[in-house]
């Protein structure tokens, strides 16, 4: 986000990394750390909202994350929504461009 500091994405994408290995939002971390005692000090994980997993459309593969940092909680899980629909559209052009066709 304009006029953060330079660490802010790499706090962005570690929680990218962790969503990924974990399957489950930095929120959901947030939480478990509340309830169980040394899961906020265990390896990959961040305990702030901003991280959230990417599946299939099918909800059964795990694809990856994606981590947004630098503002209000509300305003990063907008950032983070706004990626995955861009990425989403990135990929429906790529494929269509593959069979000769374009979303309408």
């Amino acid at each position: 986000m304009d006029g953060n500091a330079f660490g802010m994405m790499d706090f962005s994408l570690e929680k990218a990394r962790v969503v990924a290995a974990w399957g489950f939002a930095t929120s959901g971390m947030e939480e478990a750390a509340k309830g169980t005692p040394g899961f906020a000090d265990a390896p990959h994980v961040v305990a702030v909202p901003g991280g959230v997993p990417v599946f299939s459309a099918d909800g059964r593969t795990r694809l990856g994350g994606v981590g947004a940092s630098g503002e209000a909680p509300s305003a990063i899980l907008v950032t983070g929504a706004a990626g995955l629909g861009a990425m989403a559209m990135a990929a429906t052009i790529a494929i269509g461009s593959l069979f000769g066709t374009t979303p309408g």
